[in-house]
């Protein structure tokens, strides 16, 4: 997905998530100036991954981006 795929979702009104392990288990969302902010921070990856069960579960405009 590059950029402009990402602003036309956001446009639509979803919002865009990140997983990252390195240095630490944390997901990210796009904010409206197109930067980065942090969602959540997490002791485990069980625990980052829990997170990502339920958004994907409970959030219909909320998409993770590998």
């Amino acid at each position: 997905m590059n950029k402009d795929d990402r602003n036309k979702l956001t446009k639509a009104g979803f919002t865009m998530l990140r997983t990252h392990e390195n240095p630490e288990l944390t997901i990210t969302y796009m904010t409206g100036s197109h930067a980065w902010s942090t969602w959540g921070k997490y002791e485990t990856k069980a625990a980052m991954q829990r997170e990502i069960k339920r958004v994907n579960q409970n959030e219909p405009f909320i998409i993770f981006e590998n």
